[in-house]
């Protein structure tokens, strides 16, 4: 994870500018309204980035508290007073050190990784010690963990998972604006190896480089996933990929 950290730093001055152009904040919003019950109360937005999903609007009457590991990301939150007054705190916190904000803060009723950040994680163990802090120290019992991931798939005749429709070495003209006289360019290009899709964006202003930023995700089934989420005690309450939800999305609930 720790790289993709520094990759956030370097793109935290274009990343509003990409997501706006992104409609998931509604299908999110539906997906939390759907899943969360009145005594799920209490919540952490573990990956919170900027908070710019918007997607509290929909969840009135709730306390929500944001983390995330990327400082730059953070304080562009904080400068933010619309968004930041959505949480009723903002930690600075890498998901190893979770277990402190636990300590710190208590218990939740429900803790969620959303808009394909739990992918960030560099392999399965790394993502089975997230999922037990979660579910040992970090979720009151009945709470519920939620996340979404791509749908990872074999195509025909390929060597390895792949995101579908994805090719490697493509770039990518994802983003053009021209606010005032500057014309702004963001491109992407995707490359995989063998169990992780590479993304690397490259950010132009009137044709000059300004910034390149590469992330990595780890690709594995959902099935595999949903094992895992099972194996430290959470039952299954959803798995699927909802209507013009952009992810494939999964909620375990904290059973004793």
């Amino acid at each position: 994870m720790n790289d993709n950290l520094a990759s956030y730093s370097t793109f935290a001055p274009y990343y509003r500018t990409l997501l706006s152009h992104r409609s998931h904040a509604e299908p999110i919003a539906r997906l939390l309204t759907e899943l969360l019950t009145p005594a799920h109360h209490r919540l952490l937005d573990a990956a919170c980035g900027q908070g710019n999903l918007s997607y509290f609007e929909e969840l009135p009457g709730r306390t929500v508290y944001g983390s995330d590991g990327s400082h730059h990301m953070i304080e562009f939150l904080k400068a933010d007073p619309t968004l930041a007054s959505r949480y009723e705190h903002v930690i600075e916190c890498e998901w190893k050190a979770l277990p402190s904000l636990f300590r710190a803060h208590g218990k939740f009723d429900a803790i969620f990784f959303l808009g394909n950040a739990i992918s960030h994680v560099r392999n399965l163990d790394e993502l089975r010690q997230i999922v037990a802090d979660c579910r040992v120290r970090g979720l009151n019992d009945g709470g519920l963990l939620i996340f979404d991931m791509r749908e990872w798939r074999l195509e025909d005749g390929g060597s390895g998972l792949t995101e579908p429709g994805r090719t490697e070495n493509v770039k990518r003209l994802i983003l053009r604006e021209e606010p005032g006289d500057v014309c702004l360019q963001i491109f992407d290009e995707c490359r995989y190896n063998s169990d992780h899709q590479i993304i690397d964006y490259y950010v132009e202003e009137d044709g000059k480089p300004i910034a390149e930023a590469e992330f990595s995700y780890l690709m594995v089934r959902p099935k595999e996933v949903i094992s895992l989420v099972e194996s430290v005690g959470f039952e299954i309450r959803y798995s699927g990929k909802p209507d013009n939800y952009p992810y494939f999305a999964i909620c375990g609930e904290a059973i004793t």
